[in-house]
This record gives structure tokens, sequence and C-alpha cells, in this order.
């Protein structure tokens, strides 16, 4: 911690909060007085503290503040005031002059000391420095002069003032005491610095001459230390701050004025009362006004902007548009508005342009968005009013088409030029704000290409911020629409554009910035975010503010030398780390002048130094000299907050314990990595034994809160690290103890085991008397059953003999088997013999060794599963072949169970029905014959109807002929009508005792008499018969039978 000595009390400071610490009139154990004139630290990590009303030792563990009282004698020791203090570890020495007292820090016993040459021997409130040095000597100073110690002698040493000031001190007041690293003793007066080399006894005297700038700004010296690097910082009182560096080897000195309400102010007030760098090598300044803090490790950035300061490079605005170096080393830097800036490096003097000047330092205007020397080291300069061309020999800046005298290229008058590249042809690509314009200046040739240029040679926005050829040729366009890739081998351009719907495509169409990786991946700097895009997978990796990025807004992209890619943003600087994809950030704690950068104003020149222009001026830097904060710094835990009914309670945080009750449901504990050069950067990670085992990392988040853990032990650890994110190995740790309810106490729990002891005791002897007389009834019941179950059993062998009995006595074949499928018992039925030849063969055989079909086996072993499953009777018919004949059974296959309901085994009624299957077979083929004869007569009838129908037919024909035309019809006519009439009756009479005859063949009674017959005779009888019904359908009945045809039948059948 840093600890602040105030006049309002003490404060501590972890690099975030300030914990205040007051004078309590109702608590003896705080401070005795608000007034702190000094404070220091003794080997056991007390803090002693020098104030108005007495000593005071603060107890980091209990936290609690002791007044050290020590009595007056005759030596005129005062109880009161205490000014100066300092510690060799065992004695603590109090400066109080004209007495020095000396404690002993373990025994806090006092020895006391008069200094004899002060002059008076009064007490003087006016301060008293006080430091030992590296040889144990006390140097004391007062307002009447420096005096040292010797602790081993006892005696004072004095040094007088005398007014030639040879070997002298410059004043008597001694304001200001320090020992620097080659064991010098600086001294500070109210008249200037004395250095007092204890080598060669000599003083050197320092003071402030108005004529000379390099001298001390001030006489009245308040606070001396030496840096890390062994510059002196002096403060004064009302002159501010001096950086005074001694060369060694020449012995010259120079002076550096830091003061408050200057250009270049940095401290808050001129009055500067105290100084200190911490181990992060950062200068504290305590003044009248507050404190302030300096980062001293070396500066990581050169800056260049507007400057008062007649010794400081000045520009002619901060906020940088554009910047280049030149071949000849010469620093160009554009401004946003404000003209144009040519910085020589070698005697930092710096030449103006701008368009309020005329003649040679005139430009055409005061915008400067791009800077580019092309490979003829011809500088262009392209600003919000066109394109111009420096040229060397005249100095001055001429329009492009007057430079190159071609009037075509006029088209950039009142055109915003924003970027330049030359191609591998040696073309020109110009990127504004009325799309792109090619220029070949070797034949005065300018090609424009627009939104409305014919497709594929359209771009996505005429505004173009930046435009890039990489390795293949290719020529990259951001534009503010999307992303745009011209292809010479296709001559055509490709357009890319953000797609919500994909992960993997360009993050932002409002493309800002171009560059090409070593690998070959294009950049892209966008308003919200940035995207490499992989030209042979095709797909776009996009970064942003989750990634580290600093800010969203990625104004430039460039690679330096060692391939690293750096982004200037809109909230700070930072560097890419390809290996572990993650981005390191740089703010105005690293040294930036600030943290908004813009637009095209980066540069790295041929030697690596890299340049980013922003709104608060320009710097530069090598990467490679950029140094991470290598301090490691521990990591304390700065608060335990406990709540208990919505109350909470502060907890010491020095003890390494800390114990609750099972009440306090909530606590918070904080914590603090003590690098104060830039504390909002350090990372923390935790973890908690008892819960979880594993690091928890939480950022920059430095408290952690715990709610309703369950009463046990924890171990909280934590680590972190300093702002450049290197972690401290170190771990910091808190034992944390949450008791339980008394209930839940150990306590509570071994009453609990005697009572269940005691209870189990009490059970025991209960139950062993308990036990004596149980014993006694069940001797009694044991005969009794013993008895009974004899009975049962003799019942039971009665039982069993009558079920083998009747099973040997059933027609039926009865086979018992167990669980496994082992026969047990075979009954002797009469027909057995005609199935088996040895029913013996089954006894104690398994169902599949006894030579049953393998069909009757499968369904042996599926009734066993299904058997047990469920309790059932399984029915199934089954066929055994033996000698040669076929016998069929019927099966029930029932379950045998013990009283548990597991299955024990199986029982088979099998009935035989070989003739009851017999008759089934004769009776279904009797059936079947039936069925045969039933579909013969229906058929034959079928036949005779139709046949019946013919004549029927003709015989009704002809009689309604007849008798619509009997008056009128000639009489061979009706002859023929009346002689088909008897034809057809006669065919009836025929088919009807054909019918009768057919019947009797069914009875039996007549038989089958086939002959020979003639078959055009019978066809020629049948078209007789249906001929005039046929005419009067309009049908013409043919018969092509020739001659006789023979066949051999019954004729009455036919």
């Amino acid at each position: 911690y840093i600890w602040f000595a105030t006049q309002y009390g003490l404060n501590k400071f972890d690099g975030y909060s300030f914990e205040k610490y007051y004078f309590d009139p109702v608590d003896t154990n705080s401070l005795s007085n608000n007034w702190i004139f000094n404070i220091t630290e003794d080997h056991g990590g007390a803090l002693w503290i020098a104030t108005k009303k007495g000593l005071n030792k603060f107890d980091k563990k209990t936290g609690q503040f002791r007044q050290v009282i020590y009595k007056s004698n005759n030596s005129g020791v005062n109880d009161d005031f205490v000014y100066g203090l300092t510690t060799d570890g065992i004695y603590l020495y109090i400066s109080a002059p004209p007495i020095l007292s000396i404690l002993n820090i373990e025994t806090e016993t006092f020895e006391t000391f008069k200094n004899n040459f002060e002059y008076d021997g009064a007490v003087h409130d006016i301060g008293s420095p006080i430091i030992k040095d590296n040889n144990g000597s006390i140097w004391i100073g007062s307002i009447e002069g420096l005096y040292k110690f010797s602790p081993g002698t006892k005696e004072f040493t004095g040094f007088e003032y005398n007014e030639t000031g040879i070997n002298s001190i410059s004043h008597r007041h001694i304001t200001a005491l320090y020992e620097d690293a080659l064991g010098n003793i600086l001294i500070g007066t109210e008249n200037g610095l004395n250095i007092y080399s204890k080598q060669n006894k000599k003083i050197t005297q320092y003071s402030h001459d108005p004529n000379n700038s390099n001298s001390l700004n001030h006489n009245f010296i308040r606070s001396i230390i030496q840096d890390h690097t062994g510059a002196y910082w002096i403060g004064y009182e009302g002159g501010g701050l001096n950086k005074m560096t001694i060369n060694n080897q020449t012995g010259q000195t120079s002076f550096k004025h830091f003061g408050g309400g200057t250009d270049q102010n940095f401290i808050s007030h001129d009055f500067v009362n105290t100084l200190m760098e911490d181990k992060s090598k950062n200068l504290w300044i305590g003044t009248t006004a507050g404190i302030d803090k300096v980062n001293l490790k070396r500066g990581k950035f050169r800056s260049y902007k507007k400057s008062a300061d007649p010794n400081s490079i000045d520009l002619l605005d901060n906020i940088i548009a554009s910047v280049y170096e030149d071949k000849d080393g010469n620093l160009w830097i554009g401004n946003w508005g404000k003209g144009l800036n040519i910085l020589n490096r070698n005697t930092n003097q710096v030449k103006y342009y701008s368009s309020s000047y005329s003649g040679k330092t005139h430009l055409p205007n005061n915008h400067v968005h791009v800077l580019f020397e092309d490979s003829k080291s011809r500088i262009w300069l392209g600003t919000r009013n066109g394109l111009s061309i420096y040229n060397k020999q005249s100095g001055a800046f001429i329009p492009a088409h007057e430079y190159f005298g071609a009037e075509s290229f006029n088209q950039f008058e009142n055109n915003r030029v924003y970027c330049i590249i030359e191609d591998y042809k040696g073309e020109f690509w110009i990127g504004t704000a009325n799309g792109i314009f090619i220029l070949i200046p070797e034949i005065n040739g300018i090609k424009n290409i627009t939104v409305n240029s014919e497709n594929p040679m359209n771009i996505s926005s005429n505004l173009v911020y930046s435009i890039l050829e990489d390795k293949e040729k290719n020529v990259w366009i951001a534009t503010t629409n999307g992303l745009d890739c011209y292809i010479p081998s296709k001559n055509k351009i490709i357009h890319y554009v953000n797609d919500p719907e994909s992960a993997n495509s360009l993050c932002h169409n409002f493309s800002i910035s171009l560059c090409e990786d070593k690998k070959g991946l294009i950049w892209i700097g966008t308003s919200t975010g940035v995207s490499s895009y992989n030209k042979e997978k095709q797909v776009f990796t996009n970064y942003s503010i989750k990634n580290g990025l600093p800010s969203n807004i990625i104004y430039d992209i460039i690679k330096d030398n060692n391939n690293n890619l750096w982004f200037s943003t809109g909230g700070g600087l930072a560097i890419f780390n390809s290996q572990t994809k993650a981005f390191k950030a740089y703010t105005i704690e690293d040294g930036l002048q600030g943290m908004e950068f813009n637009i095209k104003a980066v540069f790295k020149a041929d030697d690596g130094e890299m340049f980013f222009g922003g709104v608060e001026g320009l710097i530069s830097f090598y990467p490679d000299s950029l140094e991470d904060n290598k301090y490691i710094p521990p990591i304390v835990i700065t608060s335990f907050e406990k709540e208990r009914d919505d109350e909470k309670q502060k907890m010491n945080v020095y003890s390494d314990l800390i114990e609750l009750s099972y009440k306090d449901y909530s606590f918070t504990i904080k914590f603090s990595a003590l690098d104060y050069t830039n504390p909002s950067r350090n990372q923390y990670a935790y973890k908690m034994e008892g819960i979880l085992d594993k690091w928890i990392h939480l950022d920059n988040q430095r408290f952690v809160h715990f709610t309703n853990l369950p009463s046990g032990s924890y171990t909280f650890f934590v680590k972190g690290t300093n702002s450049d994110g290197i972690w401290n190995d170190s771990v910091t740790s808190l034992n944390i103890i949450i008791n339980p309810p008394w209930w839940k106490s150990n306590p509570a729990y071994i009453f609990y085991l005697i009572l269940i002891l005691l209870l189990i005791f009490a059970i025991i002897k209960l139950r062993e008397r308990n036990m004596v007389n149980e014993k006694k009834v069940l001797e009694k019941k044991v005969l009794e059953r013993t008895t009974e179950i004899k009975l049962q059993k003799n019942k039971i062998e009665e039982s069993e003999e009558k079920l083998r009995s009747t099973i040997r006595s059933m027609d039926d074949l009865v086979f018992v088997l167990d669980e496994k499928g082992i026969f047990l018992e075979f009954n002797n039925p009469g027909k057995r013999d005609t199935v088996y030849k040895n029913p013996k063969i089954f006894l104690n055989k398994h169902f599949e060794d006894v030579g049953f079909p393998e069909a009757i086996v499968q369904q042996l072993k599926q009734a066993y599963l299904q058997l047990q499953q469920i309790d059932q009777v399984i029915k199934l018919d089954y066929s055994l072949e033996r000698k040669k004949k076929t016998y069929w059974f019927n099966a029930k296959i029932s379950s045998r169970r013990n009283l548990d309901g597991d299955l024990k085994g199986i029982t088979i009624v099998s009935r035989d029905i070989t003739e009851r299957k017999l008759a089934e077979e004769l009776l279904k083929e009797q059936k079947d014959k039936l069925d045969e004869l039933n579909a013969t007569k229906d058929k034959f009838f079928s036949i005779f109807a139709h046949d019946l129908k013919n004549p029927f037919a003709s015989l009704h024909s002809l009689s309604n002929l007849l008798k619509d035309n009997y008056e009128s019809a000639e009489e061979e006519d009706k002859i023929m009508i009346i002689e088909r009439i008897s034809s057809s009756t006669k065919h009836i009479f025929s088919l009807l005792e054909s019918l009768l005859t057919w019947s009797r063949s069914q009875s039996g009674l007549i038989e089958y008499t086939p002959v020979k017959l003639d078959v055009s005779q019978l066809i020629s009888i049948n078209l007789n018969l249906n001929q005039v019904f046929a005419e009067k359908k309009g049908i013409k009945l043919i018969s092509s039978a020739k001659g006789k045809t023979n066949a051999f039948g019954d004729q009455e059948m036919i």
C-alpha cells in the first residue's frame, strides 16, 4: 500500500481507492491527532506515525492505533510534538529538536539525547527532517542547522552555516534531507540545495538564478529524492518541481522544470511537500492541492505536437491527418485544416505550408489527407481540394494537371483525395470522394471508376478511404459501402459485404483501412471492428472489443518490421499477436498523446520507426524498444465485508484467518495488485478451495461475492497481474471458517453421539430381556411347528403319491419338467406303445435330448420364456411320426411356481387327438367333394337355362309374328311359321327330357352312353331354332360346318 500522511488524518491507497483513518475522541484505538508530520515502517510491518499529539503505532493485524507514551525528563523531551522519524529496523529515531529520542522497537523503551548545538534549546513547531545513512549515522535538520548523530559514540556533529559559502551549507534552516545512491547527502534549505560528499567532505551548492534557465527553479526546497535512473527530483515551496540530472563524467548539471499553471503543467500545485518513487517506478508528488503521479519508466513514445515551449518542436496544430518520412529523412506532417509541417529531424527545424501563405509555402488546401512518395521520388499531396505534386527544385506545390501538363487531370479540383498507391505497372490508384481515378502520367491517361461504372468494373461506393495492392497484384478497395477487389487477370471487380446471417462475412460495410500480413491475409478496418480475409478459404474472421481491441473504430492498420500488425483506433493503439490471437492495447498511461487517432495518419519508416497521428498530436516509436512493465506486484486482500441481517461489517484482513457465524450468510472479498502504473489494466483470478478448485478469471474486477455457503473450512486464493498483463506466480490466500449453528457444532454432535450410544445401550438391554422371553416362546412354537411340519410332510408325500398315481392312471400323456427343462415324471398310459417304444428315455433328460422334432423344441423354449414373464396356460397342437404313421396331440402347458412366484418347472398334459384329426380330414375331403358337385350343378343349370331360353324366345317371336300378320300373310309363310313353332317345341321337349336324364344320372339311375354323332346336324337344328329371333335383331346366322363332322358323346346329355 501507499500511505499518505496529511493534516486531516492517515490515508491508505491500494491503487483504486483510499481508506481513511481519523482521530476519534471516543475511540482509544484511533489516531491521537489528525495532523501527521511523518510516517515510517519497521521490519515487523508496523507503522510509526508522528503527529502533533505524540507518537502512534499502527498494528495492521489488529487494525488498531496505540499512542506510545514517553515521559518528559530533565533532558526536556516533548510528549506532544513529534516531527521526524526514521528507523534501522531495531531502533526508531524520533526528531523533535533539540531532542533526539531513540526507541527500542521490541521493548518500547526510550533513550533521549539533547543536541547542545541548538542555539536556544527551545522546541520549534517548524519541521525537522531526519534520515539514517548507509553507515548508520543519523542526520537531523532543524531551523538552526544540520547535525549528524553517531549511535556508536552517542555524539552530535554540527555543520555550521557561514555567509562566505565556502564548504558551507547555503542556509541554516534545513528543510529536506536525502542520501543518494553514491552515499552523498542532499540537503535542502530555504536558500537552495547542498550536496555533501562524505568521501571528500565537501559541500556543493545549487541555487536559483533568474538569468539562467538551467538552474534551480526556486530556492525554498521542501523535498528531495533520487529516482531509479539517478535523476534528482526537487520539490519547492511555491516553485513547483525540478528534475536535476548530473553527468557523473563531466559534472555538468541540467534542470527541467515542471510547475502548476504553465503550458507544461503536470502537477496540481507549485507547493510540493513530499516526493516518493514506488516499486513500479512511479513518482508520487504530494502538493498543497493533492497528489500527482508520474510514470518514470522510460517513455515508450515520442510526441510531436503544437507547443509554446521554445525548446520543443512546434506544429501548426495537434490534429494530424497524414504523416510521411521522405527518403531524405524529413518528416512530413499534414494537419486537419491547418496545413502542412515539414520537420528536419536533424536540426528539429519545421517548415510550414498553409493555404493562407503566399509563394512557395502556399497550399491549395489546409486539409492534408494523404502524403505519398512515388518510385520517382515525387511527393504527392492529397487534400480536400484536389491533388498536388511537390516540386523539389522550387519547393512549391503544383496542381497535378499543371505538373504533368494534362488538362484531363484537372478532374481533381474540388475533389477530396484520401489515398494514393502506385501499382506494379507504375499506374496510380487515387481514392477520392468521387470514386477511384487511375492515372498514367506518361501518356496523360486517366480513368474514373465509380458506382455507376459498367459492371463488372463498378465499385460499392464512391467514397474510398483506402487502396491496397496485394502480393498477387490484386487491388483491394475500402469503401463506405463494402470491400471491393479488382482482379487484373479477369479485369473485374468482386464485391464483399456484410451478411447478418453469416459469422464469416465482412464485419461491417463501412470499410476504412487495409493491410496485408505476412501470411497473405487481408485485414480490413471498419467502423465496428476488424476483419481478416483468407483468400484461399474465402472466409472472414472478425475481431472486436470482445477480443481485446480498445475500440471498434479502426482508423488504420500497419505492419511493422517484425510482421506484427498495429491498429490505430478510437480508443488507443493496439498490437495483434498472431500466435495467441490476442490484442495488447496502449493508452495514455503508456505515453500516448491521446486516445483518438485519425484515418491514414500512419507511416512506417524504412528503419522500422512507426508514426501514428491523432487529435492530440503525433507519436513515433520503434516497436522493439517498447518495454513491458516488468514489476511483479504483490497481491493483497484489501477488504473483507460480511453481511448479516442487512447490516455490513468489515473484518480485519491482516489476519490469516477469518471466522464467521452461520448467520453471516453473505460476504465480499476485495483485493488489489499493488502496481500503480495503470491499475485499471491489472487483471485478477481467484479460486475458493472447498467450493471450486479451478481458477476463475475476473479481468480487471477486483472483488468477489459469496452467498449462502455451507458451514465448513475454505481457503480463498487470489492472483493478479501488473498493468502489462504479467502474472504474479505467488498467490495470496485467506483461510475462512464458517461455523455451523450450535445444533450442528462439534459439541452438539458429541452430545448426539453420547445420546445415541445410551439409546443403543438401553435398546440392547431391552432387547436382551425380550430375547430371553422370546426364546422360551420360540422353543415352544418350534416344538409345535416341528410336529405340524411332520404332519404336513406326511400329507404332502401322500398327496404327491396320489398325484403320481393319478398321472399314471390318466389316458393322456403327462410330462413334469423342472425349471431347466429336465423331465422329472412321465405317466404310463395304455396307448403309449403306439407312440413311444420306451417312455423311460424321458426321465432325467432335457427336452432337447429326447428326439423331439425341432418345431416342438422351439415351441417348448418359447413356452418357457412366456411362463417366466406371466403365469398362464399355453395350448398347442403337435404331431409325431412313429412306425410310418402320424400321431396328433393337443397339449396344455402350465407353470409350477414356489411360494415367491418363481418358476420351478412346467407340466405338459398331452392328449392323443389322432382319431379326431383323421375324422376332421375325412369330413374336410367330403365337404370339398360336395362343394365341387354343387359348383358343377350350378354351372349345368346355368348352361341349361341358356339353352332353354333360345327356343322359348323363338317360339314367342313366331307366335307373335303369326298373330300380328295372320290375315295378310301368305299361306306358305303361315305353314313355315307353324313348322318352326313345332320345331321349337320339339327342341324344348328334348331339353326337358335331357334334364330328367341328367337328374337320374345324378341319382345314379342312368348311365352315360356315348354314341357317334353328326355335329353339323346339331348345329343346323340350333340355327333353325334361332333364325327368326336373330333376323328380328338384324343378325345373320351362318354355319361354317362343311359336310359331316362326327363326334363321340351322349346325344341325350348334349
